[in-house]
């Protein structure tokens, strides 16, 4: 019973890691899609706006943004609060 305990010790150690990492390499192609998105479309991401998006470490706001940058009208609203 000692190596099960062991075991789930080992589960929440690396699942409490893996949430305190930031987005990683998901969240890092999320932004760069994002962006790539508005360029693509004509609207010019400014260096405040990059930086946020680039900065940002949620994988579920960034999914959010992306869907928002096929259909913004410009570039400040996909981040604009819903």
């Amino acid at each position: 019973m000692v190596e099960a305990t062991g075991d789930h010790f080992l589960e929440r150690e690396l699942a409490s890691e893996q949430a305190a990492e930031p987005a990683g390499e998901e969240g890092k192609a999320l932004a760069e899609g994002i962006l790539k998105l508005l360029a693509a479309r004509g609207l010019e991401a400014g260096d405040e706006l990059r930086a946020e998006i680039l900065a940002c470490d949620d994988p579920q706001r960034l999914e959010r943004w992306l869907v928002r940058a096929a259909t913004v009208a410009a570039a400040g609203d996909v981040v604009a609060e819903e």
